[in-house]
């Protein structure tokens, strides 16, 4: 998979997540405050703003020069791990 492709996956199962698109929002109170944080920065689509600008040097010179895209990868492997079993739960929760 892409950064981008990653990037977007992120998008997708935050939204999921989230609630977006659905009658009722998910109860996300429960969570962790930092990854309520970690949720809406990728459903808002802050995270794909920020990749794009490292990636496209739309950012300081030290900015880019400090972009870890390993480490990135790395992140959104993890996200997106963490983001899927969110949204398996939400789909039980929901049918509950």
């Amino acid at each position: 998979m892409t950064i981008k492709e990653k990037v977007y996956e992120a998008h997708q199962l935050a939204l999921e997540v989230c609630g977006i698109g659905d009658p009722e929002l998910a109860d996300l109170s429960a969570l962790p405050m930092d990854v309520q944080d970690r949720l809406w920065g990728h459903a808002d689509g802050l995270f794909a703003g920020y990749v794009e600008k490292r990636i496209s040097g739309r950012c300081s010179l030290q900015a880019t020069m400090d972009f870890d895209m390993t480490a990135l990868e790395k992140e959104l492997d993890d996200v997106i791990a963490e983001f899927t079993d969110l949204a398996k739960r939400a789909r039980l929760a929901r049918k509950g």
